[in-house]
This record gives C-alpha cells, structure tokens and sequence, in this order.
C-alpha cells in the first residue's frame, strides 16, 4: 500500500484589509501556473502539519514579522495520495513578501476577487469553508484581533 504524503500550508490573512494572500505556483511542480496558500510537503524534523506550514511560508515568503497562527487546522484536504493541512495565519497588515524559487509570484485578493485557476485543494477549501472564512474574516477586520 501506498504511503500517505502529509502537507501544510497557511492561509494568510491581513487583518485590516481583509484580503488573503495567495501564491502562483512555478512551472517546475505539480499543478503549474494555479493559484495557492504557501505550503510544501511535511518534513520529519517539522514534527507536526503546523510547524510544515510555519516552515513552508517563512521559506517561501522570507517573511519574519509575527502573526498569529490557528490552533489548530482551518481544513483537512484529504485524498487517497495526500492530508494537506491549512491553517489561517493572521497578520497585522501586509508584510512584505520574497517569493523564492518555487513560485512565479503572488497576490493579496478580496474573497470576491480570487483568481479563477486554483490548485484544486484550494478550490475545496473554499468551496467548502467560504461562509466560514467570510464570518471569520469580518471577525478579525472589525476587532482588535
């Protein structure tokens, strides 16, 4: 039987805007060319699907500043190939954003606004949680988060 991969990402949030942060993915993957959270695949010394998307988008993104982190997953993409763990990343605006190698560039976008090619994943999540990410979104822009 095959092994299982175990992925992670965040969803990025700036808290004043509202908007989500999302990356296109690079010519050299898997799905090229789609639009995604920053995350990869989990890596032994990661430990757990949170410290993988805690990794992934530091070294995707070489951003440094703090943000807040879910507890625990926002959702569970899971398939017969991979579990991809998103959790939702909080920030105090829009920090700025080093894209490594991986990926051809990226975007902060209002839910209304997200691009059409999504990485299927990501189409899932958001077919399945837009009205809670909607509710928690307006949570976060109208409070001192």
């Amino acid at each position: 039987m095959l092994k299982k991969n175990i992925g992670a990402g965040l969803l990025a949030i700036d808290k004043h805007s509202g908007q989500i942060l999302l990356c296109r993915r690079g010519m050299g993957g898997s799905f090229p060319n789609t639009w995604a959270t920053f995350g990869g695949s989990f890596d032994e010394e990661d430990g757990t699907p949170k410290q993988t998307a805690k990794r992934e988008f530091w070294e995707e993104t070489g951003v440094k500043v703090p943000y807040q982190i879910s507890s625990e997953p926002f959702y569970l993409n899971s398939d017969r190939f991979i579990d991809f763990y998103t959790y939702l990343g909080v920030f105090d605006g829009k920090p700025e954003i080093i894209i490594n190698e991986e990926n051809l560039g990226y975007a902060w976008v209002d839910l209304e606004n997200i691009p059409f090619n999504l990485i299927p994943g990501f189409r899932e999540l958001l077919d399945a949680k837009m009205k809670d990410l909607k509710i928690i979104i307006s949570q976060i822009t109208s409070s001192n988060y």
